[in-house]
């Protein structure tokens, strides 16, 4: 959870005093500036904002908003923390219009009340329960390390970076790595060896089941090079590697903003191909576990 605090000096709403909004909100969700600039795009100039405390946190069914003001506090649910956000700062905008109103004169009585801001008991706004369809699409971009075992000789290490494309609590993740060459010997020291890398590629659907964990499910696609050496033709090897993927991410925010995070996910991968490394007549030097695990550990930007 992230909490800031900020007053908005300018603006529709500077012409009265600066208020303080105390903000607390998922990573995922609109920041607390998000928040201030729609405020002030929905309150018309000169309008007086009271004091207010944002919390947002997800639930079992959807999210759940809770505001709280000097006259009292307001929950609101919705599916996405987009939707109630969007209802709650609605909600401060009319609260704020309504009390900018002028009090009626105590000398005409003939002449209808002013009519008061909307109670904390209202029902709730249609924005907290909208479509899906209208969530914006987010974007993020996470590079790191990844540790692998079962795919190469031993375990190996390399490069990774993932381009995250999010709607709600849905996601596509496209990812790009590579792990490091590692050596294997056919029969001990002196006899023919090769060294045997890997690049390749990987599509995940995830699906976020709390704050900060998500599940993914995808499919890993590249290539296994393999340079010989203790022969007298050594040639270089390729073969294709294809497998399902399953994981589990853990992510969390660095900043304020939320706009750098770190990661941690785990993982597990199921060949469909893995090819063969050996010599003629020699007998196969590597042939990759039909299942390999693998760890990553990396930093976001959104």
């Amino acid at each position: 959870m992230l909490g800031s605090s900020i007053g908005l000096l300018a603006g529709p709403l500077g012409a009265r005093d600066a208020f303080e909004l105390s903000w607390r909100a998922p990573a995922d969700c609109p920041s607390h500036a998000e928040a201030s600039a729609a405020l002030t795009r929905l309150a018309a100039a000169g309008s007086e904002l009271a004091d207010a405390r944002v919390e947002i946190e997800r639930t079992a069914d959807g999210w759940q908003g809770t505001l709280s003001t000097p006259g009292g506090q307001r929950r609101l649910r919705g599916e996405t923390c987009d939707a109630v956000v969007q209802a709650l700062t609605v909600m401060l905008a009319l609260a704020a219009d309504q009390a900018s109103l002028p009090a009626p004169a105590t000398a005409a009585p003939e002449r209808a009340p002013a009519v008061p801001p909307p109670p904390l008991s209202a029902p709730l706004l249609p924005a907290a329960t909208g479509p899906r369809s209208g969530l914006p699409l987010r974007w993020a971009v996470r590079i790191g390390i990844w540790a692998e075992v079962g795919m190469l000789p031993g375990p190996s290490l390399g490069p990774r970076g993932v381009l995250e494309l999010r709607r709600g609590d849905w996601s596509v993740e496209l990812g790009l790595g590579a792990l490091l060459p590692r050596h294997v010997e056919l029969a001990g020291g002196g006899s023919p060896a090769s060294d045997i890398s890997w690049f390749g590629g990987q599509v995940a659907a995830c699906h976020a089941l709390g704050q900060y964990l998500s599940t993914c499910f995808g499919v890993e696609s590249g290539r296994l090079s393999g340079t010989g050496s203790g022969v007298d033709e050594p040639i270089d090897a390729h073969g294709w590697w294809l497998a399902g993927t399953a994981a589990a991410r853990w992510r969390g925010p660095l900043d304020e903003r939320a706009v750098l995070s770190w990661q941690l996910g785990l993982g597990v991968a199921a060949a469909l191909l893995r090819p063969e490394f050996g010599f003629d007549d020699l007998g196969v030097l590597h042939r990759p576990s039909a299942v390999s695990g693998r760890l990553f550990v990396g930093l976001g930007w959104q």
